[in-house]
C-alpha cells in the first residue's frame, strides 16, 4: 500500500517522452501504477495546461495518480481544477501559517477542502508544524497531513518496508 510522491520541475514535463519513459519504467519494474502519485506545481499548470492535461490522461492510463502541489496559491485555483483530471491537491504550505489563530487561513483552507470533496479530490495539508493547527484540519475534513509535526525530514530514506510486503 506505499505509495511515493514525485514531484516533477516543468523541463521534465514538457518532455514528450515523459509518459512513454514512465509506462516504460512501470513494466520493466513490474510496478504497479498506483504506488506512484506525480506531483505538479499549480503554477505550472496554470502554464501549460494543455501539455499537462495530456500527460495526466497518459499516466491514467498506467493507473499513476497525480497531484496538484502548492495549491491555493494562484488566481485561478479553483479554475484550474476543472480542467485537469488530477487525484490528489497539496494546500499550499503558506496556509498552514498560524492556522489555528488566522481566520483568513482558515477560511481559505475550509473552502479548498470543500471544493475538493464537490469534486471528489483528495487532500493533503503540507508543512503541518503543530497541533493546533492539525486540530483545525482535521474539523475541516482534511485527508492527509505532512509537516514536521509528524516527522521532520531526513536526507535518507530509511523506512523499513519489509512490513509491505504481504
Amino acid at each position: 500500500h506505499t505509495r511515493f510522491f514525485i514531484k516533477l520541475a516543468a523541463d521534465t514535463l514538457l518532455d514528450s517522452s515523459l509518459s512513454n519513459f514512465v509506462m516504460q519504467c512501470l513494466q520493466e519494474a513490474k510496478l504497479p501504477g498506483n504506488a506512484i502519485v506525480f506531483e505538479i506545481s499549480e503554477r505550472i499548470a496554470a502554464t501549460h495546461l494543455k501539455q499537462i492535461k495530456h500527460f495526466i490522461t497518459m499516466m491514467q492510463q498506467c493507473h499513476c495518480s497525480t497531484l496538484l502541489d502548492h495549491f491555493g496559491k494562484g488566481a485561478n485555483s479553483f479554475q484550474i481544477l476543472k480542467h485537469i483530471p488530477i487525484d490528489f491537491i497539496k494546500i499550499d504550505g503558506s496556509f498552514m501559517h498560524n492556522l489555528a489563530s488566522n481566520k483568513e487561513n482558515q477560511a481559505m483552507v475550509k473552502s479548498i477542502l470543500e471544493t475538493a470533496r464537490s469534486m471528489d479530490k483528495q487532500c493533503i495539508a503540507a508543512f503541518v508544524q503543530d497541533a493546533h493547527s492539525l486540530a483545525v484540519l482535521w474539523q475541516n475534513g482534511i485527508n492527509y497531513i505532512q509537516g514536521n509535526f509528524l516527522s521532520e525530514a531526513t536526507d535518507t530514506l530509511d523506512y523499513d518496508f519489509t512490513s509491505e510486503i504481504a
